[in-house]
């Protein structure tokens, strides 16, 4: 497991959630917390962007099986890092 990304990265995504949230057209929906996207079954391969906006069919399934609309990742530099 990774270690829990740092307040400003948490700060970031709730807040690209909230503005997009307000921005979308109805039938999308944004989701700001980890959330399966299983990009391949064998082998396995699935990642959780911080931020998606999939369709509201989408937002019902227990995992994402098929690309988002917009898939965001929020990088962070950790303390004491010399790069991204």
């Amino acid at each position: 497991m990774r270690p829990t990304p740092p307040g400003p990265h948490a700060l970031a995504a709730s807040r690209l959630t909230v503005r997009l949230a307000h921005a979308l057209p109805a039938g999308l929906e944004v989701i700001g917390t980890s959330w399966d996207w299983v990009l391949r079954r064998r082998p396995l391969l699935v990642r959780q962007p911080d931020v998606v906006v999939v369709t509201a069919e989408q937002a019902l399934a227990a995992r994402l099986t098929e690309p988002p609309l917009l898939a965001v990742e929020i990088l962070t530099r950790r303390p004491g890092s010399a790069t991204w």
